[in-house]
C-alpha cells in the first residue's frame, strides 16, 4: 500500500521566452514586485494601481512595465514591446497551473505520468507542460515551444549553477539543524528521468523533481506505509514535510545541501 505525502509546491512557476519574469509573492495572490531579466539586465517593476487587471512599472521608467488583464498581457522594456513570451504560474486551485501564451489563457491540471510532473489542459492532451528532472517540455495546441528559458520565481535573482548529478545516492546528515538519528537511514537519489527516490527513515519514497540552475521544486510523491519506532517516524515526517519547501540546492566537494525558502537545509553526503 502507498500513500501520497507531498503537496504541489505552493510558489508560482514562470516560463519565458527572451524574458524572465519572477514573482515573489505566494501563489493565488497578486504580487508586489516583478523582476524581468533581459540581455543580462534586471528590471524591477513595482505593482501600481490600474483600472483593471494587474500592472507593474519600473519606478524610474514607466515605459518598462508588465500588465496582465484577463486573457491579455503586455510587456514593454524601455518602451519596446515584447510579444513572444510564455507565462506559467500556479492557479488558485491546488494541482492546477495557469498558462498564458500568445494572449490566451489555459488552465492545466496535473495528470498521472510515468515520470516527472505533467500538467495538461482538460480535453486537450496536445497542450501540456511536462517537467522531468533538469529538463521540461511545453506543447500548446500541438506546437512544441523550444528554446525558452525556464524561470523559477524566488526572492533572489536566478543565476547559473551546477546540475545535480543523476543516479548518485546521498545520505542525510542533518535536517533543519537536527542531526539524523544514529544508525538510521535517510537517502536521496535524483534520477535522470525526473524521479527522485530513497529511504525516509522507515519507508521508501519517490517523487518527481525539476531543477534549473540552482533552483529546484519537488512535486507530488508517494511512500510505502510501514510502521516504525516513534522517534524514527517523527524523523521521517520531518524529512518528508521539509521536501516541498526546498527551493534551491548547493553542491559541495563531498556533499549536497537542499535549502528551503526560510534558509533551513538538509545536509547530505555522498553514500
Amino acid at each position: 500500500m502507498i500513500k501520497k505525502f507531498l503537496k504541489i509546491w505552493s510558489a508560482p512557476l514562470f516560463l519565458m521566452a527572451l524574458t524572465a519574469i519572477s514573482i515573489s509573492e505566494a501563489a493565488g495572490a497578486p504580487s508586489a514586485e516583478i523582476s524581468a531579466v533581459l540581455g543580462g539586465e534586471t528590471y524591477v517593476m513595482k505593482r501600481v494601481e490600474a483600472m483593471s487587471g494587474e500592472k507593474y512599472e519600473d519606478p524610474d521608467d514607466p515605459e518598462t512595465m508588465f500588465w496582465i488583464n484577463g486573457d491579455e498581457s503586455v510587456l514593454t522594456i524601455e518602451g519596446k514591446a515584447y510579444t513572444r513570451y510564455v507565462l506559467l504560474r500556479e492557479a488558485s486551485e491546488e494541482g492546477k497551473l495557469m498558462l498564458t501564451a500568445d494572449g490566451r489563457n489555459y488552465i492545466l491540471r496535473q495528470v498521472l505520468t510515468a515520470s516527472g510532473a505533467k500538467y495538461e489542459e482538460s480535453g486537450n492532451p496536445e497542450t501540456y507542460f511536462w517537467s522531468k528532472g533538469a529538463s521540461a517540455m511545453l506543447r500548446i495546441d500541438g506546437k512544441d515551444y523550444e528554446g525558452y528559458d525556464y524561470w523559477l520565481p524566488f526572492d533572489e535573482i536566478w543565476f547559473a549553477g551546477q546540475d545535480i548529478p543523476a543516479d548518485i545516492e546521498w545520505k542525510a546528515v542533518s535536517i533543519d539543524g537536527t542531526d539524523v538519528i544514529a544508525g538510521s537511514d535517510i537517502t536521496v537519489t535524483f534520477h535522470a528521468d525526473g524521479k527522485m527516490s530513497g529511504i525516509a527513515s522507515v519507508n521508501n519514497y519517490t517523487a518527481p523533481w525539476f531543477a534549473y540552475g540552482n533552483r529546484i521544486i519537488i512535486s507530488n510523491g508517494v511512500t510505502t506505509r510501514k510502521a516504525g519506532l516513534p522517534d524514527m517516524m517523527e524523523q521521517e515526517d520531518k524529512f518528508l514535510e521539509f521536501l516541498p519547501g526546498v527551493v534551491r540546492f548547493v553542491i559541495l566537494k563531498d556533499g549536497l545541501r537542499l535549502i528551503n525558502k526560510n534558509g533551513g537545509e538538509i545536509v547530505l553526503t555522498r553514500r
